[in-house]
């Protein structure tokens, strides 16, 4: 009777045990399963403001219910609208470029793709381009993709801007070739002074390196031109001095028209342009040399030549 007392006994301390552990256990996972919510739902934070100051769309398509979801506020959600609403505005020369894209992804033969199509957008009344990347999500068991997601991104006005910036770059090498011009900015914050000469090539002079192009008698004369801009902006300051480039034997004479800019909190930044004047130096010597001979000649009276243009 007591060996059965005895059994019953650790029985029973055994049970409390397990039953502590297992509530220890329990607890644990619960404490695990709250603490991995917890990251999921920082992670889906954190991913909705990327996706927010990206301007980046992130969509869901589920193959079997034909559903189109977006994320939102860090979860999907019904998009609102039918897949192939947007389908049915993609341009027709895009039209086959796009089917290949999504069967690429749908039936394995790409993890993942990155597709530029063009799609009509009534409120603009035009075509705009978009640049979608598209990911498998879920499979079937035949290995056939039956949820993916994708971003999409507007690239039209990137596009436009990369066109516009372009053309501001190739107007600019013109109008700095057709006039013997260099362009010039100068960073105030981190003493940077940048170069555009007219043949397109950038240089870039950092601290005093700029000063020593300079003729040592005239780099005070340009410190204190850059300190008339920074303290005078926006009002224009010209100097004449003279500049030795990298590669070159020799100073040439330049004119600076320059001005200063800044916007809201940015730094400062005197931009400018950087005018040759050799040739107008040479013009200029060559009407002085032409006065004085015209002066000596009229000094001896040897006017003959003048009176033949009367």
């Amino acid at each position: 009777m007591n060996a059965i007392i005895i059994i019953l006994g650790i029985l029973v301390i055994v049970a409390l045990i397990f039953c502590f552990l297992f509530a220890n256990k329990t607890r644990e996972a619960i404490q695990q399963n709250v603490q991995m919510e917890n990251r999921i739902t920082e992670l889906n934070k954190s991913v909705a403001s990327l996706i927010r100051d990206s301007n980046i769309d992130v969509y869901m398509y589920d193959e079997i219910k034909k559903e189109l979801y977006k994320f939102v506020d860090g979860d999907y959600k019904s998009a609102g609208f039918e897949l192939d609403e947007i389908e049915d505005r993609i341009h027709p020369d895009d039209a086959d470029q796009y089917l290949k894209d999504y069967s690429d992804v749908i039936y394995g033969r790409k993890d993942s793709v990155v597709s530029v199509i063009r799609i009509y957008n009534p409120s603009s009344k035009r075509f705009e381009e978009f640049e979608h990347i598209i990911s498998p999500l879920k499979f079937d068991n035949d290995g056939k993709v039956i949820k993916y997601v994708y971003t999409k991104r507007n690239t039209t006005l990137q596009k436009e801007k990369d066109i516009e910036r372009n053309k501001t770059m190739v107007n600019m090498h013109l109008a700095l070739r057709g006039g013997d011009l260099m362009s010039w900015s100068y960073d105030t914050e981190n003493k940077i002074n940048k170069l555009i000469l007219e043949n397109n090539v950038e240089m870039e002079f950092h601290g005093d390196e700029f000063l020593q192009l300079l003729m040592p008698e005239e780099q005070d004369k340009f410190n204190l031109f850059i300190s008339d801009l920074i303290n005078h902006h926006p009002s224009e300051q010209q100097l004449c001095i003279n500049l030795k480039l990298p590669n070159c034997e020799s100073y040439i004479p330049f004119r600076i028209t320059a001005i200063g800019f800044v916007e809201q909190d940015h730094p400062l930044i005197l931009f400018g342009v950087w005018k040759n004047m050799t040739e107008i130096a040479r013009y200029r010597d060559e009407v002085y040399e032409l006065q004085k001979r015209l002066a000596a000649l009229h000094a001896r009276g040897d006017d003959r030549t003048m009176r033949k243009c009367d």
